[in-house]
């Protein structure tokens, strides 16, 4: 099995590949680098070693296996996570080993904007990207209606903004008759201004695509935001400051608005943060996945795409490219399925009343009780 794994940069090669010799020995031959198979070569960047990178990646490759490519028997797979460092990704993308690749997949926004900036381009490296909160932002593709202008296609990750704020403005009580004002907190991370920047088109009405004349369409309404942002801080205590640096504007913020809604970046997929504003606030939290209700993180309620789903398409969209298609014919997607979950212990220590009719949308896994 041909599988390298970097971290931070430095590559490595996997336990089964490494050939151990002491220092004293003579009679063993030098290691040798593995040989090719003359299987397809599959090279990953994930972001991050961390979720939902990892949810995503695994079921993508499970389609793959499913659609006869085989990690160590069909397929050939160089795995790197950069510790969402975009110059690490950079590196690794510019390699001669990456422009000779038979497909490249990064997943997050992080992976992305090093794989647009080191191999995006017509006749180059086919490319499928995941887990990308703003892919038309990016420039990584013109729109979801259209097909690709080079070789990158995908799945984004987020649930529409129209879809998912018109569902908490409809399902939480306030006075209809005013704005329902909703704290988020997000790092400076490029995904996370993304997502602030693609809520702030929804309130004007107007989206970027790619090249092209923004389109219209009816204005996100009845809602206020109040955004703060905390500076990105990377390492192994990073998440920690960063949640500290978010719980002094959870404070302040906490007289102001009717609830907090988890952004789009390492703060939304952490449970320290949701903890730390379940802890901190008088007011609930609106979480970005599932975990956050229903593994107790600390959400209320969420509104959330299946990072499964967005692994099976990306891994549909790599078995179509393995096979010859091209990047033309396969379009980008959003994800396809949405899931709403709700901690019901929560909404009454809040206070809040849910109309049964609520109830019976929701799949019964994603109610805690």
């Amino acid at each position: 099995m041909n599988r390298w794994i970097s971290v931070m940069g430095l590559s490595v090669l996997s336990l089964s590949l490494i050939h151990c010799q002491s220092s004293d020995s003579n009679d063993d031959p030098p290691a040798q680098p593995p040989q090719p198979s003359g299987n397809p070569r599959l090279i990953i960047v994930d972001s991050a070693a961390s979720e939902p990178y990892e949810t995503a990646r695994q079921s993508m490759m499970q389609t793959l296996s499913d659609g006869g490519y085989v990690e160590g028997d069909s397929l050939d797979v160089e795995y790197h996570a950069i510790d969402n460092d975009e110059a690490v990704g950079r590196d690794i993308l510019a390699t001669p080993a990456a422009s000779t690749a038979d497909l490249i997949v990064v997943n997050g926004t992080i992976a992305a904007r090093a794989a647009k900036e080191t191999l995006w381009g017509e006749g180059k490296v086919p490319m499928v990207f995941l887990s990308v909160t703003d892919p038309v932002g990016e420039e990584l593709i013109g729109d979801f209606d259209t097909a690709p202008p080079a070789n990158m296609t995908g799945v984004s990750f987020s649930v529409p903004i129209h879809t998912r704020f018109n569902v908490i403005k409809r399902r939480f009580p306030h006075d209809p008759a005013e704005s329902l004002h909703i704290g988020l907190i997000h790092t400076d991370m490029p995904q996370s201004r993304d997502y602030r920047r693609l809520i702030e088109e929804a309130m004007a009405g107007t989206v970027r695509t790619g090249g092209q004349t923004p389109k219209t369409y009816a204005p996100l309404s009845g809602l206020t935001f109040h955004f703060r942002e905390v500076a990105f801080v990377g390492g192994d205590n990073g998440l920690d400051a960063m949640v500290e640096a978010a719980k002094a504007h959870v404070t302040e913020l906490d007289d102001v608005v009717d609830l907090f809604v988890s952004p789009s970046d390492i703060l939304g997929t952490s449970r320290p943060y949701a903890q730390m504003v379940f802890e901190t606030a008088s007011k609930p939290l609106v979480g970005l996945g599932r975990d956050d209700v229903v593994e107790g993180w600390g959400a209320m309620g969420s509104i959330y795409p299946s990072v499964e789903d967005i692994g099976q398409q990306a891994g549909a969209m790599a078995v179509r490219l393995l096979k010859g298609t091209a990047v033309s014919e396969v379009f980008p997607e959003t994800p396809q399925r949405t899931g709403f979950a709700l901690d019901l212990k929560k909404t009454e220590g809040f206070g809040i009343e849910v109309d049964p009719e609520i109830l019976k949308l929701i799949r019964p896994e994603d109610l805690v009780q």
